[in-house]
């Protein structure tokens, strides 16, 4: 069945794993991608009650069951399991899959389904031909890599090209469970514990959190010149997150250029701009190919006889 995950004239496959009660959102993110020119999806369906309401919209061929992508794989009961056991089951299954395709030799990129494509990313994406992975800038999560670079990757929105380099670095992502049930905390830690990891940030540029937006600090060059200080010493560091901890003060590095990682085995990563894909509201940055928005603000509104409730997030 991973043959329905091949890439086709169009490109690498675009995956989004959702449940029922996320299909408002789902239909959604179809909308935006059909828009954008994307119909080289698959909507990996958790349970059938999504499978089925998507072949009533006509996206069966599209509309691909959990065990048809992970035939071989144990497969728990999610109708059983509580909302927090359910997300780390459906989290395990996630980087399974990941696996499981890079494994078969298929590009993808997988997409959250509040990443709304606003315009087409795959162009440049494919303009990025030296990395093997391309992720989208998460913002202050996981906490312990945001409080040591000030960048993190987001598992919601990124390419990976299909190889042995990317093989191995996902066998090394599943075997972190332990660590943590969270794909993001997980690939954040796999780059991290890398012995010969290096990132290489060309043209740092901050921003800072306030009423619930990023923006560009004042007096923008005294505040990067102040944070690359703070960032190179360890005393200083946690000194400086500690103030902001209690001050309830988050920043960030961003860059216009893609943030670039090189690791073990020959291992290349790069960080997405955040005005390629941005994670939440920056203001003053224009608008995204992507706009990854939790609050599902960009939702089109559809008519749905299901939809009485809001939707649930899995």
């Amino acid at each position: 069945m991973l043959n329905a995950f091949a890439p086709s004239a169009e490109g690498p496959v675009t995956v989004v794993l959702a449940t029922f009660g996320w299909r408002r959102t789902v239909l959604g993110w179809i909308e935006h991608a059909r828009a954008a020119g994307c119909t080289h999806y698959r909507i990996v369906c958790l349970d059938d009650a999504l499978a089925g309401f998507l072949g009533e919209r006509g996206e069966g061929p599209r509309a691909v069951a959990l065990r048809d992508a992970l035939p071989d794989a144990p497969l728990p009961d999610l109708d059983a399991m509580d909302r927090d056991t359910r997300i780390q089951a459906l989290v395990r299954l996630r980087v399974k899959l990941c696996r499981r395709l890079a494994e078969a030799g298929h590009d993808f990129i997988l997409s959250d389904a509040d990443a709304f494509w606003l315009g087409d990313p795959r162009p440049w994406l494919a303009a990025q031909a030296g990395y093997d992975l391309l992720f989208s800038q998460g913002t202050t999560f996981p906490r312990r890599h945001y409080q040591r670079r000030r960048f993190t990757l987001c598992a919601g929105f990124f390419l990976c090209r299909a190889n042995a380099r990317t093989r191995g670095w996902f066998e090394r992502v599943e075997a972190l469970e332990p660590l943590s049930t969270d794909d993001q905390v997980r690939m954040n830690e796999a780059l991290a514990r890398d012995p010969c990891g290096h990132w290489r940030l060309e043209r740092p540029v901050p921003a800072l959190r306030t009423r619930g937006a990023w923006v560009r600090p004042p007096l923008e060059a005294v505040f990067l010149a102040c944070a690359q200080r703070t960032l190179r010493h360890p005393v200083p560091r946690v000194l400086v997150n500690a103030a902001c901890r209690l001050a309830r003060i988050d920043w960030i590095l961003t860059s216009p250029d893609i943030i670039e990682g090189r690791f073990a085995e020959g291992l290349r990563v790069g960080v997405i701009p955040m005005h390629i894909v941005m994670r939440g509201p920056f203001r003053g940055w224009g608008e995204p190919l992507v706009q990854h928005c939790s609050d599902n603000k960009l939702q089109p509104a559809h008519r749905d006889p299901h939809a009485g409730a809001r939707d649930s997030p899995l």
